[in-house]
């Protein structure tokens, strides 16, 4: 199956987004270009 969805770095905008675990925060993720880490990401639907 093919994601629909594309999801950003907040900060700079990159793709290389990898998923943490947050145990009392909820999921957390790790930005791998600008070293970002945080709750927040940009949903943004893929075109075709």
């Amino acid at each position: 199956m093919v994601r629909k969805v594309i999801y950003k770095c907040p900060n700079c905008g990159s793709t290389n987004l990898v998923p943490l675990m947050g145990f009392e925060t909820g999921m957390q993720y790790n930005c791998l270009n600008c070293g970002y880490i945080g709750v927040l990401r940009i949903m943004e639907k893929k075109k075709k």
